[in-house]
């Protein structure tokens, strides 16, 4: 890539303008279109206490950016913004007061979120949280919704691929 070229995209990088048209990229430097995410949906019955919960994890995917580093002089597809995670659960059927565990599993380490939600006197309940935004290329996050002594629990999993680009020589 001619130095020209490679310093008037650092200045629009830098400055925080624009990207320039796909037709002013080479054409092998496209492809730094955004980082794909995905989610999933389960649900669970029965258990000692009966009843059922289920949870939908929705995934809006991320946003990738070519970045210029003038120390190596070259272009690398970035993240300018992560993957957005929504996390609707509900559950029905459940004995009033009864508490649920809300939790998310991270390389392999579980963290319950306080408060617990709690069934309501009509035995059920729903609610929808934004979890906080997954970095492009983040390790898979297992949510996980239930009472672990009725023996009812589900979980559903969010993914946040890597920004994925290349340049000659890049």
């Amino acid at each position: 890539m001619p130095l020209a070229k490679i310093l008037t995209l650092a200045c629009l990088f830098l400055s925080g303008l624009p990207a320039p048209a796909a037709s002013a990229l080479p054409a092998r430097a496209l492809g730094c279109n955004g980082c794909g995410g995905s989610g999933g949906s389960n649900s669970a019955s029965g258990g000692s206490c009966g009843g059922f919960v289920s949870i939908d994890v929705t995934v809006t995917p991320g946003k990738c950016r070519w970045l210029f580093n003038p120390d190596s002089w070259s272009l690398k597809c970035n993240q300018s913004t992560g993957c957005s995670v929504t996390v609707e659960r509900s559950w029905g059927g459940l004995g009033s007061g009864t508490t649920l565990d809300f939790c998310i599993t991270l390389d392999g380490e579980t963290l319950c979120i306080a408060p617990k939600p709690v069934v309501d006197a009509s035995g059920g309940g729903s609610s929808t949280i934004a979890s906080p935004p997954m970095t492009c290329g983040e390790q898979p996050r297992v949510y996980s919704i239930g009472n672990p002594a009725c023996g009812l629990s589900t979980s559903a999993t969010s993914t946040c691929a890597q920004c994925v680009g290349s340049v000659p020589g890049g």
